[in-house]
């Protein structure tokens, strides 16, 4: 069975493919990877004649960044704020996983520096506390 969207611990989450999911159809798995949800399924699986399995499974494509991503003024602040910067338009391979490994919402910012687009990500959560980003000393 196929959704447009799904509630996730509260938190609204829809398919890019559908069109009443496209307005939620981002956010993040692991704490701090940022994810566009293609499909949202239900899996039901019938065995021992009386017995039934079900898994609801998002279909993502996770964001794709690099260290040929510029600088910009936040980065100095960027965990603080919950902002990371994408590559734009590039996404992930295709990986079905259990959709209670949503994480969070984000706010998606399409931006373009000297020709080149980016996406930017802003956490979006008000009500609890986000998992930290990944922090590395380079």
């Amino acid at each position: 069975m196929s959704y447009s969207h799904i509630f996730v611990e509260a938190l609204h989450y829809g398919a890019a493919t559908q069109p009443c999911g496209q307005s939620a159809c981002y956010g993040y798995i692991a704490g701090c990877t940022a994810v566009e949800i293609q499909w949202i399924f239900k899996i039901k699986l019938d065995y021992d004649h009386d017995r039934q399995l079900s898994k609801t499974v998002a279909v993502i494509c996770r964001f794709i960044t690099s260290d040929g991503v510029p600088a910009f003024p936040w980065d100095l602040h960027a965990v603080d704020l919950g902002v990371q910067v994408w590559h734009a338009n590039i996404l992930g391979d295709t990986e079905a996983i259990d959709a209670e490994l949503l994480s969070g919402q984000l706010i998606f910012i399409p931006i373009t520096v000297h020709g080149s687009d980016y996406w930017v990500t802003v956490t979006h959560n008000h009500d609890r506390t986000e998992v930290d980003m990944e922090v590395t000393d380079d």
